[in-house]
Order: structure tokens, then C-alpha cells, then sequence
């Protein structure tokens, strides 16, 4: 919240309110993981890259496919929300939170940053911290707004970013091995990651299936 007050004051050619650049990214992407790049993820899953990556990701695209259709019209309302935009770091998470003791020392990587909402920074980070656990979220908000205050329609922004975050992000990990063709060294890690998303889309998925 501090740094978001302090990067607050940077100059933007367009501050809004506006729709959240991210939230669009999002609907697209989703739009075209459900008319057909699934269905490519799905077919391209195979023994000879990394074989305990098949049964996770096999797992990640029935979840995905069974919970995305629930997250769609959510994720299109939101994307027309007006908010206003400031410079976030987007991609802020519990690796990238530095300790001294039980203070945050600094913060670190930020390559993608861009103007966004601060409730993508926000859901991204107690995502990170608080996974499915409601008291937590609830105290990482409140106290995220004893600095920087949330408008209800951020507020409802933070929930569908951590949605979004939690179907597709697994997603991406397997468009990026299978069908981007990257390359990652640390296997452990990128499998502890994955493990993170299926977790939470497993809970994701009964949750969608309640409402």
C-alpha cells in the first residue's frame, strides 16, 4: 500500500477511471482458451516432456474446462468496471517480498510493470500468501486499507483478478512448456508452482460450482 500511494504520484498519459488493461488481457485470453487453445493444451500433453508433469496437467485442463464457463460471465462484467490506473508491479508475489526479521525489507522484479488497478497487485500478492484462506484474506485487506483505502468496485476487482489468477494461471505454465516449447532448468520449482494452482483450482472449481 505504500508503494502504491508513492508510485501513485508517477505521471500516466491515461489514469481513467477506466477499464483494467489486465481484466481485458484476461477475458481474451480465457475467450481463447475455451474456443479451442484447451483443446490444443489438451492433445499436446505427452510422456516425453517431463512425464510428472502429465497427470497435473491432465488434472489442470479438466479443472479449467469444467470451471472456466462459471468464471466467464464474472470475468466479462468485470472487465467493464471503470477504475482508476496507476503504475503497478503486477507480477508481486511471496518470492518477491524480501524479510528483515518480521519487517518487509524491499521488493524486487519489476519488469512487468504497468498501469494497472492496485487490485491486481493486491490479489496477486495475498494470493500468494493467503491461498484459500478466508481469515487471512480478510486481514491482508484490512490491513492493505489502513494505508490506501479500496472502493467497492476494487474490492470486487481483487476477488475476480485472484479467480482469473487461479484458472489460468496453471494454464499458462502448460502453454508455455507444450506449447510454446520453453525451457525451464529448475523443474522442482516449476512443479511446486503448478501444484500452488491445482490446489486452489480444485477449491476454485466446488466454489464455482455452489454459486
Amino acid at each position: 500500500a505504500k508503494f502504491h500511494q508513492a508510485a501513485a504520484t508517477f505521471p500516466l498519459p491515461e489514469t481513467g477511471p477506466t477499464a483494467s488493461p489486465g481484466l481485458a488481457q484476461r477475458l481474451a485470453r480465457l475467450e481463447d482458451m475455451l474456443s479451442g487453445r484447451l483443446g490444443e493444451l489438451r492433445s499436446a500433453i505427452h510422456q516425453a516432456t517431463w512425464p510428472e508433469l502429465v497427470p497435473r496437467g491432465s488434472r489442470l485442463i479438466a479443472l479449467a474446462a469444467k470451471t472456466a464457463p462459471g468464471c466467464l460471465p464474472i470475468l466479462k462484467s468485470a472487465a467493464q468496471l471503470r477504475v482508476t490506473l496507476q503504475p503497478c508491479i503486477r507480477d508481486i508475489w511471496h518470492a518477491h517480498v524480501l524479510f528483515v526479521g518480521d519487517e518487509v525489507g524491499g521488493l524486487v522484479d519489476f519488469g512487468s510493470m504497468r498501469p494497472e488497478n492496485v487490485a491486481g497487485d493486491v490479489a496477486r500478492l495475498l494470493g500468494s500468501l493467503a491461498g484459500d484462506n478466508h481469515n487471512d484474506w480478510q486481514g491482508g485487506l484490512a490491513a492493505y486499507q489502513t494505508i490506501r483505502p479500496l472502493s467497492s468496485d476494487e474490492l470486487a476487482l481483487v476477488t475476480v483478478f485472484d479467480r482469473s489468477t487461479v484458472l489460468m494461471g496453471g494454464l499458462q505454465w502448460l502453454d508455455w512448456i507444450y506449447l510454446q516449447g520453453r525451457t525451464f532448468s529448475h523443474h522442482g520449482a516449476v512443479l511446486a508452482r503448478i501444484d500452488e494452482f491445482l490446489s486452489r483450482l480444485e477449491n476454485l472449481s466446488q466454489t464455482v460450482e455452489q454459486e
